[in-house]
Parts: structure tokens; sequence; C-alpha cells
């Protein structure tokens, strides 16, 4: 991805970011967004696909945990997670943006699913029987 491209997906990432963090206040999510990576990835790939981007969201799903996964996007082999502060190692990282192939040395990066809307994601969460406030908003 070219600087220009990156910049403007960081700082629509930072946008987005923000709304996010607004709309979790009082929620379990609050401190660090836990729970919130679809809702904050379908709003992200919505506002990047408004300027011109190709984004997709992916999904991991924990082998250990069936019930417990995480989604993210790619745009250009690159991942952008605006909610990686869930993790531990990632606490410090509001805006997680990485090149595919560096970002897989992290389990919740390693694609197990791939949507190419949120509506898509919607029916795959839904079909999961997500929690309902976990669910992607349709717009």
């Amino acid at each position: 991805m070219n600087q220009v491209n990156m910049d403007l997906v960081r700082c629509t990432a930072e946008a987005v970011r923000y709304w996010a963090e607004g709309r979790a206040v009082g929620t379990e999510g609050e401190e660090d967004l836990s729970g919130w990576c679809a809702i904050a990835s379908a709003e992200l790939w919505r506002q990047l696909t408004t300027i011109g981007f190709v984004p997709e969201l992916h999904a991991w799903i924990c082998p250990q945990d069936k019930e417990s996964a995480h989604v993210f996007l790619v745009v250009d082999d690159h991942v952008v997670d605006i909610t990686a502060t869930q993790f531990s190692k990632m606490r410090n990282i509001p805006i997680y943006i990485e090149h595919t192939k560096e970002a897989e040395r992290w389990d919740h990066y390693q694609t197990q699913e791939v949507f190419t809307s949120p509506e898509d994601l919607i029916r795959w969460q839904k079909k999961g029987k997500w929690p309902g406030e976990q669910v992607a908003w349709s717009k």
C-alpha cells in the first residue's frame, strides 16, 4: 500500500476508533473495545468503501473456545484492526496496521472466514449465535 493510501486508511481508522469508543461508553468494552470488533470493523468497512477502497472483513475463531472470535479488516494486503487493544500484548496499540504476513504471527489474525460486506458478516454472526450486542449493525 502506498503512503497516501496508508495515511487515508489510518486517518479513517482513527475516526472510526473514536466513533466506537463513544458508543462503547457504559458497556463491557468501554476500556478496550472488547466485544466491539465486528461492529467497529463493519463501520470501518463502510467508511473505507465510501472513499474508494475495497476492504474485506475477516474473522478468526479460537480453536480452544469456538464461541470466541475476532473480526478485523484486510485492505490492500494489510490487516487493519481498530480494536486490537482488547489483546493484552496490544493494549497500547489503538490502531493496528500491518502487512498480513507480519500480522499472522498473532493467532487472532489468522483468517478463517472472509466476508465481502457487513451484511454477510451479520448473517454469519446470527447463524453462529453471537451475542446480540456484538453483532455488526446494519445501516
